[in-house]
C-alpha cells in the first residue's frame, strides 16, 4: 500500500492500494491511523483528482472505494471491523454518494467479478 499525501499544505494522509482489473482500475483509499487531517470521506474531492493525475488514469477506467479499519476508540460496529464503501460520483466529482461493502466484496471485485448485487459503474460514468 502506497501512503499519499494530500489537502491544504499535504497535512493529510491516506493508503492507496491499486488493483488492475482488465480495463479498468480498481482504487481502494484507506484511513490511516496517523491521519491527523481531513478524511478520506471529507477529502474526497481533493483526492480523487490527485490519484487519477498521478497514476495517469481516466475517470471512467476507475472503480473508487473507501476502507476504514477497526478502530477501538469508535463505539460499536466501528470498533469490530473494516467498512468498506464503493463511492459513486459524477463526472464533476460532485454529489458523492456511498454503497456499503463486505471485504468478500470488495475482494470479488478486485478479482473483476461482480455478484454483489450492487450497481457499481466505472467512476464519472452517470
Amino acid at each position: 500500500m502506497l501512503e499519499l499525501k494530500f489537502g491544504k499544505d499535504n497535512e493529510s494522509i491516506c493508503g492507496v492500494q491499486i488493483c488492475p482489473v482488465g480495463n479498468w482500475t480498481v482504487i481502494i483509499v484507506t484511513e490511516l491511523d496517523e491521519n491527523k487531517g481531513l478524511s478520506i470521506t471529507n477529502g474526497i474531492d481533493i483526492l480523487i483528482p490527485k490519484v487519477l493525475k498521478m497514476f495517469e488514469l481516466e475517470k471512467g477506467e476507475v472503480v473508487w472505494i473507501e476502507h476504514f479499519k477497526a478502530d477501538p476508540r469508535y463505539p460499536g460496529i466501528f470498533a469490530e471491523v473494516d467498512m468498506w464503501s464503493y463511492v459513486k460520483l459524477n463526472s464533476k466529482f460532485q454529489h458523492p454518494s456511498w454503497q456499503a461493502l463486505t471485504e468478500d466484496q470488495v475482494e470479488e471485485i478486485c478479482r473483476g467479478e461482480n455478484s454483489t448485487g450492487k450497481n457499481i459503474l466505472l467512476f464519472g460514468e452517470e
